[in-house]
């Protein structure tokens, strides 16, 4: 059987139906009942998102602008190095 870890018995402990094997089939609903919340830190996966500060908005949009400058020039550059190859 393998070994858990320690951290992991401990999160484990409080729920301990849930660790032990099932010796009669009337604890299977038992089991099913049974809600299992987890503490977290930070926010939920769920949050809703934020909206950007002016600042950074600006900031993200410049390098959006720039970065789309950047690859649109690449790509016509290399449609015409593909045009003068296939020609």
């Amino acid at each position: 059987m393998p070994r858990i870890p320690v951290d992991v018995q401990t999160l484990l402990a409080p729920s301990f139906c849930l660790t032990k094997p099932v010796e009669d089939l009337t604890l299977v609903a038992d089991r099913a009942a049974q809600v299992q919340y987890i503490a977290t830190k930070g926010p939920p996966v769920t949050a809703r998102p934020r909206l950007l500060t002016p600042d950074k908005k600006a900031f993200a949009k410049r390098w959006f602008d720039i970065y789309f400058q950047k690859v649109s020039y690449t790509l016509i550059l290399f449609g015409r190095i593909l045009f003068i190859w296939f020609l």
